[in-house]
């Protein structure tokens, strides 16, 4: 197949996705794999139609809905590779996802990493989601989950940046083990 060439402002006939360029120049996000920053440009899209569309919570906070199977469909890959993406995008920050149970799909915030939290904001807004989490658990009746399912969760979210090198990795991985026990003596009184 052979294409013509644009020509004037042809070019601008299209719908593109937005993908910030600082996910790809910000040392930062230097170990983010190319799906999962064309994911987020997904999710940013998303974002916009949500915002549009008065998607909010309580608090204000736009969310949006977005399948594994969605991104699974949209990037041409499989079942691994779209769990590992988002667990990418999860792990660095720029998505929060809350699940909803009972196979509804999770609800995701999509993160402005233009506007960092203070360490107070982030720890209240955990705090703020870890409870709204509670709730919604008992109102579904899953108010209770095995020791092995809550330990899992803990370890999940608590892994080491993969670009922390050497020493700190090392204080990292022994900062994670006191919070997991710490993590795992909470859970273990609530069951």
């Amino acid at each position: 197949m052979k294409f013509d060439f644009f020509r004037g402002n042809e070019c601008e006939q299209y719908l593109f996705y937005r993908v910030p360029q600082v996910l790809f120049t910000d040392d930062e996000f230097r170990y983010i794999s190319s799906e999962a920053k064309l994911l987020y440009g997904f999710l940013l899209d998303r974002t916009a139609l949500s915002a549009k569309n008065k998607w909010t919570d309580e608090d204000g906070k736009v969310y949006v809905f977005f399948t594994q199977d969605e991104a699974k469909e949209k990037l041409n890959i499989g079942t691994g590779k779209a769990t590992k993406i988002f667990s990418e995008l999860d792990e660095i920050g720029l998505i929060i996802r809350i699940r909803q149970g009972q196979g509804n799909p999770c609800k995701i915030y999509v993160m402005n990493f233009a506007k960092p939290l203070s360490q107070a904001q982030t720890s209240e807004n955990q705090k703020s989601e870890k409870s709204k989490m509670e709730v919604l658990n008992s109102e579904k009746g899953n108010s209770r989950l095995t020791k092995s399912e809550s330990l899992k969760q803990i370890k999940r979210k608590s892994r080491p940046p993969k670009n922390v090198e050497g020493v700190e990795k090392r204080i990292c991985r022994l900062l994670i083990t006191l919070s997991l026990q710490e993590n795992a003596a909470d859970t273990l009184k609530q069951i």
